[in-house]
Order: C-alpha cells, then sequence, then structure tokens
C-alpha cells in the first residue's frame, strides 16, 4: 500500500475479486462529492426524521454508494491516494500554514521511497516464505521537517482502513502524547462522515478504540515504569523523542522490538534529532547503520526542504569560507542521504551561515549543528563544555576526507 508497484497489484487483484474498475477521482471531483453527500445526508435526515449521524450508506441511492464504496476499497490499498484526499493536517508555517490535505514535501517524500523501497523487497519475499523484518524505520533527522505529521497519517490511515490492528505511540512525556493524540483527533474529525470508523472508547493520552474494525492505538510514555508495548503484538508503531529515553533504550530494545511481527505490513518509526553524542541513540544509529539490527537507518538533513530554511542574502553578499565547505558537503553527501546531489541554493546558505553566526555568538553552535545537521556524523554534538570548542571540532571534522586505500609494491619498497 506505499509503493506502486505493490498497489497496482492490489488493485489488480482486487477488481479481479470484486468486479470492479476503480477510478482514481481528482481532488476537484472529491471535494464535489464530498459536499454533495453532506448535503444529502442532512436532506435525508430531515425527510426521514432522523439525527444526522443515523443516516447510514443505504438510504444513499446506488450511483452515492458506488462512488463512497470506490474510495473506501481505494484508499484501503494506497495510502497516497487517500493522504492526499482526505487527510488533513496543519501545513508548515513556512508553506502558507492553516489546515490542508497532506501534499509530502522533500522530507516525507524521503521517508516515503524508503517506507516503499521496503515493502517492495520484503512483500514478494514472504510470499517465498522467506524471513523478513518488516518495515522498521529508525528515522534520524534534523528539526522540524514533518516526520510526526507523516507518521501520524500513516498510523491513522491503517488504523481506519484495515480491521483487527493494534498500534502503540510513545513519547517522552504526557504533554507530547497528548500534543499527538490531538493531531490524530484533526485528522479523523476532518474525514467525510462516510469514512469516519466508528469509535468505541477513548480516553485522553491513553488509548482510542475503533470497535466495529476492532483497531486499537494505544498511547504511551517513555518515562513510564512499565516497559513500552508490553503484553500485546503491535502491527503498527510510532516512536518519537526517541533519543530521550530516560532508560537508555532498555525499555524500546527488551520490550518493544521482540513484539514486533516479522511480516511485511508491519511498519514502525522511531524518530529523533540526536539529542546529544553520549546516549543510547547514538550507538543504535551506528550498529543499525551496520547492518547490525532489524531496523533501517533513513537520516534526513535540514536542507531536505528548501521552502523550510532560507533568509534572502543583501546585495553583494559572499558566502564565508565556513560555509562554502559546507555547501561542499552537502554536494558530496546530499546523494547518499536525499536520493538526489543537492546545490544549495544562495537564500538556503545564507540562513545557514547567519545563524550559525548567531549560534557562535550565543556559545551554543554545539545545539545548531546538533538540530540542524547536514550529515550524521555532524548531528552527534556534545551537549557539555568541552576543553575544545564546537567550531574547532567542526573545522577538523568538515575537513576529514574518506580514507583512501592503497597497496604498497614489496619488490619496489624492498630496493628503495
Amino acid at each position: 500500500m506505499y509503493s506502486p508497484k505493490i498497489v497496482a497489484e492490489r488493485e489488480a487483484e482486487l477488481s479481479k475479486r470484486t468486479k470492479l474498475e476503480f477510478t482514481r477521482h481528482s481532488i476537484e471531483e472529491i471535494e464535489a462529492w464530498v459536499e454533495h453527500l453532506d448535503i444529502r445526508r442532512q436532506r435525508l435526515a430531515d425527510k426521514l426524521k432522523l439525527k444526522p449521524e443515523e443516516v447510514t450508506l443505504r438510504h444513499l441511492n446506488d450511483e452515492e454508494r458506488k462512488f463512497i464504496r470506490n474510495e473506501l476499497l481505494l484508499s484501503s490499498i494506497d495510502f497516497d491516494y487517500w493522504s492526499r484526499r482526505y487527510c488533513f493536517i496543519l501545513q508548515d508555517a513556512a508553506v502558507g500554514g492553516g489546515l490542508h490535505r497532506l501534499v509530502p514535501w522533500g522530507p516525507q517524500v524521503i521517508l516515503a521511497s524508503h517506507i516503499a523501497k521496503l515493502e517492495e523487497d520484503q512483500v514478494p519475499a514472504y510470499a517465498r516464505g522467506e524471513a523478513v523484518n518488516g518495515i522498521l524505520i529508525a528515522l534520524h533527522k534534523a528539526r522540524q521537517l514533518g516526520a510526526t505529521a507523516y507518521c501520524r497519517a500513516l498510523i491513522i490511515h491503517r488504523l481506519i482502513t484495515q480491521a483487527h490492528i493494534l498500534a502503540v505511540t510513545a513519547s517522552v512525556d504526557d504533554d507530547k502524547i497528548i500534543a499527538i493524540q490531538e493531531r490524530d483527533e484533526r485528522i479523523l474529525n476532518n474525514l467525510p462522515w462516510w469514512m469516519q470508523p466508528h469509535l468505541g472508547y477513548a480516553e485522553k493520552g491513553l488509548h482510542m478504540y475503533f470497535d466495529r474494525l476492532d483497531t486499537k492505538l494505544q498511547y504511551q510514555t517513555l518515562v513510564q515504569k512499565s516497559g513500552i508495548a508490553q503484553g500485546e503484538q503491535y502491527v503498527l508503531g510510532h516512536i518519537t523523542e526517541a533519543a530521550s529515553d530516560p532508560y537508555g533504550g532498555l525499555g524500546l530494545k527488551n520490550d518493544y522490538f521482540p513484539v514486533i511481527p516479522q511480516a511485511p505490513w508491519a511498519l514502525h518509526v522511531m524518530e529523533t534529532t540526536a539529542q546529544g553524542r553520549n546516549n543510547w541513540w547514538r550507538f543504535f544509529v551506528e550498529e543499525t547503520r551496520k547492518g547490525f539490527s532489524r531496523w533501517n537507518l533513513v537520516f534526513i538533513p535540514w536542507y531536505a526542504e528548501p521552502r523550510k530554511y532560507r533568509l534572502q542574502p543583501p546585495e553583494g553578499w559572499v558566502p564565508s569560507k565556513e560555509s562554502m565547505k559546507h555547501a561542499e558537503i552537502i554536494w558530496n553527501t546530499s546523494l547518499e542521504y536525499t536520493g538526489k546531489q543537492v546545490l544549495l541554493a544562495k537564500d538556503n546558505l545564507y540562513w545557514w551561515e547567519f545563524n550559525r553566526a548567531d549560534a557562535l555568538r550565543q556559545g551554543s553552535l554545539n545545539i545548531f549543528l546538533t538540530n540542524f545537521c547536514a550529515t550524521i556524523e555532524e548531528s552527534f554534538q556534545h551537549t557539555t563544555t568541552s576543553v575544545f570548542p564546537p567550531e574547532l571540532l567542526a573545522y577538523y571534522r568538515d575537513g576529514a576526507t574518506v580514507p583512501q586505500a592503497f597497496e604498497i609494491n614489496r619488490a619496489e619498497s624492498r630496493t628503495a
């Protein structure tokens, strides 16, 4: 449901099984239909002397039921189709703000491509009887790039389009969890009435249960005494602020990781900024990078969305040596991280130089480099005062080159 290839295969199978030809409606067509069905429900309620919520699909005509069936079935197999038409989120202020449909931007596209690739690899492998890990993403990132919003859409989509699903969400404390639940409720409340699942019960900061689908979302905190995700097998999971786990990742590794099923429909994302250098997350990232865990490392640098961090440079501005070196590092590493080679735009580079200089004056360069990192190595900064200033460490790190292997001619070395 994430890979276009897998979606096409499932659509063909579903069409064959249901004898239906599916139509992919445009957003304009969706808007017209949603408005029509809202008016239709109210008129039916008035005519039949019912409450609007008592109007069901059986009260509609054949054409209306056909449209709804088309949308529900397509949405169940195609996350991208559903999210671009039915998932409303608070849009980043950098692109206008306000409540809008989810239109993936740079960082979200990067995450989506990794999820699609894992699904595309694992579905046929699972069908052949091979062991798979599931879609497990260790998302290491810079700040404020839309990862949480996208992950909430992923979770809610599965909970309202599939049956018998358990999902877990955890963050560092109760305030973070309540904020996440509010995001979820916003998505749910803005669905059309005929797509909204029946809510059995919900409790703030604890859980939501959709009884007719038998799907449940559990909210937990990393500071809780009981282990994360204990006692159940969770098909879906989303952990935010993972590096801030006060127990050094022990609860996640000992309680959460073992309950993740090894199936291609298992989807779990742990996301965080580095949060320092001497924590469990740094070692977990290095292990994952080397292939020593079930998880797949995805790094999203600060420049992944060019509309987010930019500042108009003054006339005649010339980048500093540090800025030019930073742009060079991005040019050399961006293909690995973003799938394309990035030549940093002038307004993005000036934003980086301006804010780096400000951090340097404030004595917080290490925090700036952690939050707005261009590479994995740059993200892991000391959080305490060091004998060596952050700018000196950055100078030597940025100047380091990849070692080049070479061979010694033994015969020549003996005659030298």
